[in-house]
């Protein structure tokens, strides 16, 4: 019955004895099992077994069973613990420096090395043979079968670095500023990126987003339009090449109006302007919505009101006035005037022929090309001039006229800047604003409940009052005639002779006969006219004779 009958233990100690009687040798010191002899006493076993334990009917299948066994795996498991790793702990291994400084040991171990650095060197020629050999072969076989016609082209691979930016756009076609830079994404040019961007804003009327791509690698490079999609969807993809990118994003500084923007003004060539304190802002070019930083331009004091004419912008400051002018945002330039003339109510600038009317502390002064000049100067004194309340001075031009309201709530002072004639116009109504209808040629004027038209030809007719400027005479003069040159349709004329500033003569008339004056001589005179009807002319003489050739 073999090892079958001697139980587990037996039998294991049994094949261990076996094992360990076949340990040999080798010329090496190196110990192995004889396998060969191994494998033959476990065949014999195991045939022991199958003949006296196993059926008949079974014996022969159980036999071809045996034939099957793969003993190899487990005869080198038994090699290997004989093996330097396992025996070099054994008496029969060197355990002192002496024995392992002996020569044939070392020498065992140089041969083992120099076999090694053998069989690596050997190794590496093969390979260093193969890749040179390889380019050669492989252009054999495709020219022998006409290979390279089916194959692509064959292209570097180019590493980019890349970043991207989105914008949002509305129903308008306006574009938004760009969003914040991408982390940064190194690829090959032709990889795909997938692109993400986050919700719209809503209550902006937007229906598309845009993304854009660094055209190299930084930061602060060029970003060209990739891709357009709507705004219901939240990603993209990008899988062009550097040579496909489109447009470069125009918004790129665009920024909302700076908070507190004021003054609002149009400029030529789509151009709005507007200040801050002590800056001016520009707009990008007929996009009203975008003001770049890069636009703005600083005044060394407090800016109090914007005016414009031709291509030049007009800032008045609390130090006087300066000139930016430019053909677009980008090319504005300033230029300093010299007369320290301060607009002293923002609401009096107002555009005019050539130029821009304000008013200063010293009269009613016209900022153009050729510098700031006081148009009362010589008309009105300084103190004269600030006694009719300028804080809330506001200005309308019309007809070469400029129209002054705001001193009293039923009263317009007015001057005509070809003649240079000035006037005061009283109403029977109150106002508070007043408007200039160009496509009709009107003035209108508004107070809290209704607008009504200024000036109006229609009736009823309104009674005007004149009073020209003092005439200074080179001696003592008296006249003794007074003619009015008028239609006298809508009723009589009154005239009232000043002499050195006291009334001398009030005359009521209502034809074109001259009315005789009382007698007097004064250096200085005036005359003051009031009525409805058309005045053309009042004439003053000395004689009869003075006043025909008059």
């Amino acid at each position: 019955m073999g090892l079958y009958a001697l139980g587990k233990t037996a039998a294991i100690a049994a094949i261990e004895a076996a094992v360990d009687a076949r340990v040999v040798t080798g010329a090496d010191g190196f110990k192995s099992v004889d396998l060969q002899s191994l494998h033959q006493w476990l065949y014999e076993q195991a045939n022991t077994i199958i003949s006296s334990d196993v059926a008949a009917p079974n014996k022969e299948a159980a036999r071809g069973v045996l034939t099957t066994i793969d003993v190899v795996p487990y005869g080198n498991r038994l090699t290997n613990a004989y093996t330097l790793s396992t025996w070099r702990d054994s008496p029969d291994f060197p355990s002192t420096a002496a024995l392992s400084r002996s020569q044939s040991f070392v020498d065992a171990v140089v041969g083992a090395k120099q076999e090694l650095e053998r069989v690596a060197a050997a190794i590496e020629a093969d390979y260093v043979q193969i890749a040179n050999e390889l380019p050669q072969v492989l252009s054999a076989v495709y020219a022998e079968n006409n290979m390279a016609d089916g194959m692509p082209p064959v292209e570097d691979r180019v590493v980019e670095t890349r970043f991207y930016v989105y914008t949002h756009v509305n129903d308008m076609g306006d574009e938004s500023a760009p969003s914040p830079v991408s982390e940064m994404v190194e690829l090959d040019q032709r990889d795909t990126v997938n692109l993400s961007i986050s919700a719209a804003p809503s209550g902006r009327n937007i229906d598309r987003w845009r993304f854009y791509r660094s055209n190299v690698g930084t930061q602060n490079a060029a970003f060209q339009f990739i891709a357009e999609g709507p705004i219901g969807t939240t990603s993209g993809t990008d899988a062009m090449l550097s040579s496909q990118l489109g447009e470069v994003i125009p918004t790129t500084t665009w920024a909302e109006p700076p908070s507190g923007l004021r003054g609002l003004v149009n400029m030529p060539n789509g151009v709005m302007a507007g200040y801050v304190d002590n800056y001016v802002a520009f707009c990008e070019p007929f996009v009203a919505y975008a003001w770049p930083v890069e636009y703005q331009i600083t005044t060394e004091f407090p800016i109090v009101a914007l005016g414009v004419f031709g291509q030049t912008l007009v800032v008045f400051h609390k130090g006087g006035v300066d000139y930016i002018s430019g053909a677009d945002s980008a090319s504005m330039s300033m230029q300093k005037d010299v007369s320290k003339q301060v607009c002293i109510s923002p609401r009096s600038v107002v555009e005019v022929d050539g130029g821009v009317v304000f008013a200063s502390a010293d009269g009613l002064c016209l900022a153009s090309s050729q510098g700031v000049q006081v148009l009362t100067a010589g008309r009105i004194n300084r103190q004269d001039w600030q006694a009719l309340g300028l804080t809330n001075t506001h200005c309308a031009f019309s007809d070469g006229t400029v129209y002054v309201y705001g001193l009293a709530l039923n009263k317009i002072w007015y001057m005509n800047l070809p003649t240079g004639k000035i006037g005061e116009v009283t109403f029977a109504q109150d106002y508070s604003a007043v408007y200039v209808d160009r496509t009709t040629d009107s003035i209108y004027g508004a107070n809290a409940t209704n607008v009504f038209k200024l000036f109006s030809l229609s009736p009823p007719v309104r009674v005007g009052v004149w009073k020209s400027k003092v005439q200074v005479m080179p001696s003592q003069t008296g006249f003794a005639w007074l003619a009015v040159e008028s239609d006298f349709a809508d009723g009589p004329v009154t005239v009232r002779w000043y002499g050195d500033g006291t009334l001398r003569c009030t005359a009521t008339v209502a034809s074109r006969e001259p009315v005789r004056l009382p007698v007097g001589r004064w250096l200085e005179h005036e005359i003051e006219v009031e009525g409805s009807s058309r005045l053309n002319k009042v004439s003053l003489a000395s004689s009869g004779d003075e006043l025909r050739g008059a």
